[in-house]
């Protein structure tokens, strides 16, 4: 089963979101853990994670092998005890006129999944849309959806790719916005790749992808992120992947400050990364190991004393301790823009930890633990809120999911998150209990 929220995590999940692509396949996709035989148990332990899409609410079925359409409908409740991420009972009461910041939000919807093989070539969508509904704060209700549609192209043997376009809006978070009132958040990615195999086992890929964000409250965040690459990598056969990887990123940012001599400077930049990228299959394909390290630059337009140089990474291990036990360890330092809730950039170190036991046929449980420290060292002015500010967060979570009938799948989750900041306005926690259940039609 995999895991569905809004394409903005909105108020109901809030945790970290460092980027999930620990690794790279030729066109710049998330390493697959293997391609021969690593249990569908580490798979399902991906989904979990924390850094992709998605918090487990309510659980989406993965469409069985072989199936070319699936459809499926679901529905559940969630009580967050604090979903504006307010501070403390003083601003409570200043903001809500109240100290009691808890709601309990319900969840429906319901999702299409997709494939059509036409002879080499493979079209593929997937959609869902759902609605929220707050009991307390009813003035955040509102509709989500998300949708996704590809084409994997094939020509002869030597010549691949993916054309892929998709389109998201729903509520933004809380953990940068202060004001209380719904800010809805619109992206639109396109993306294309083409890659060459050469030699017996190398590839050489070329891609580009571009995504725009917009806030319907806050236009000075909107942004345009278009990004080119290329990696050359080879392919062993005992499932190794290792490759060189190099891409360029133009930012286009729509705030712009004026100074107080009436100088206008923008927050545009331009970001290059070069790294090596990895994959390696342990022994008996039992575990897997991606990781890309690399050395990131961030020029900006107009505002050089923002600028950034140095080491990045991301590592992730998925181990299979047991026949009936999988491990995911990861530890990342990378740049984020905070679900681009923030004009600029933060350096963001952390580790986290995600166990998942299948302790029957129908019954699988799931843990989560991780700490990310945040850097703001693409803070503004000084003087600014964010000026010299640093976050340490903490996630952890616990989730049973249960396979009732053959089509019929129940979950239940608990989780906490606290944020300690050197901003004390900053700071938060709350906690979350959700119950979902999901029908699907095959």
């Amino acid at each position: 089963m995999q895991a569905k929220t809004t394409p903005d995590q909105h108020t109901l999940d809030t945790g970290n979101r460092h980027r999930a692509d620990a690794g790279f396949t030729g066109r710049g996709d998330p390493m697959p853990l293997t391609r021969r035989a690593l249990p569908a148990l580490l798979i399902a332990a991906i989904v979990v994670s924390c850094g992709a899409r998605a918090a487990p609410l309510t659980p989406t079925p993965p469409r069985p092998e072989g199936k070319t359409l699936g459809a499926y409908v679901y529905g559940g409740g969630i009580y967050n005890s604090n979903p504006f991420l307010i501070s403390n009972d003083t601003v409570a009461r200043n903001r809500l006129g109240t100290t009691d910041t808890g709601d309990f939000i319900t969840r429906a919807g319901g999702g299409l999944q997709m494939t059509w093989p036409i002879g080499l070539q493979m079209l593929h969508f997937d959609g869902w849309i759902e609605r929220n509904k707050y009991q307390n704060f009813t003035s955040l209700d509102h509709t989500a959806f998300d949708a996704n549609l590809g084409w994997d192209w094939e020509i002869g043997r030597l010549w691949s790719g993916t054309v892929e376009t998709g389109y998201s809006r729903g509520i933004a978070s809380f953990q940068e916005f202060r004001a209380l009132d719904k800010n809805v958040t619109t992206r639109q990615v396109t993306s294309a790749d083409a890659g060459l195999r050469f030699l017996p086992d190398w590839e050489w890929v070329l891609g580009a992808h571009r995504r725009s964000t917009s806030f319907d409250k806050r236009s000075d965040l909107d942004r345009v992120e278009s990004t080119g690459f290329t990696e050359v990598h080879y392919n062993s056969a005992v499932n190794t992947r290792m490759g060189l990887r190099a891409e360029i990123t133009r930012g286009d940012l729509n705030r712009d400050e004026r100074l107080a001599d009436g100088t206008v400077l923008g927050n545009d930049y331009i970001e290059t990364q070069y790294s090596v990228v990895l994959g390696v299959e342990g022994s008996e394909e039992l575990s897997y190991l991606t990781g890309r390290f690399g050395f990131t630059q961030r020029k900006f337009d107009d505002r050089p004393e923002r600028d950034f140089s140095g080491p990045t990474a991301h590592l992730s291990y998925l181990w299979k301790v047991t026949a009936n036990t999988g491990l995911r360890l990861s530890a990342w330092r990378e740049l984020q823009a905070q679900n681009n809730e923030i004009a600029n950039y933060l350096i963001s170190q952390g580790y986290s930890l995600e166990p998942i036991w299948q302790a029957t046929v129908k019954i699988r449980v799931r843990g989560h633990y991780s700490f990310q420290n945040r850097d703001y060292q693409g803070r503004e002015t000084p003087g600014n809120l964010n000026a010299g500010r640093e976050d340490d967060l903490h996630t952890i979570g616990l989730g049973i999911d249960y396979q009732a009938l053959p089509n019929l799948y129940l979950s239940l989750e608990a989780k906490h998150q606290s944020r300690d900041s050197n901003r004390e306005i900053r700071n938060f926690d709350y906690e979350q209990i959700s119950a979902g259940v999901t029908y699907e039609f095959f």
